[in-house]
């Protein structure tokens, strides 16, 4: 189980230094917002907010599952869920007013 959570790791960083065009600051960058989170430094929707910033939204659920506290897995999900709920309805307004 060890060996399949350091796959798993080594494929998201892969993953990760891909989406960020191989740019060491920003991987830096969000490697310590991602420290911030795991120690409870920020919240969810603010990690949220750091993720969608980065442009990495497709590996939120990679991100939840490679977390160690399960309570931190599920406030990620759940965050992620809202935000997703959220500009969805904002498509769906939008789409509304220009029809």
């Amino acid at each position: 189980k060890v060996e399949d959570v350091h796959s798993a790791n080594k494929s998201l960083v892969e993953n990760m230094r891909a989406a960020l065009g191989f740019d060491e600051k920003k991987f830096v960058a969000f490697r310590d917002i991602s420290g911030d989170y795991r120690r409870g430094l920020i919240d969810s929707k603010a990690y949220i907010a750091h993720v969608n910033r980065f442009g990495l939204s497709h590996l939120v659920l990679e991100l939840a599952q490679l977390l160690p506290d399960t309570e931190k897995q599920r406030e990620l999900i759940e965050a992620y869920n809202s935000g997703l709920e959220c500009s969805e309805k904002t498509k769906e307004n939008t789409e509304e007013r220009i029809t």
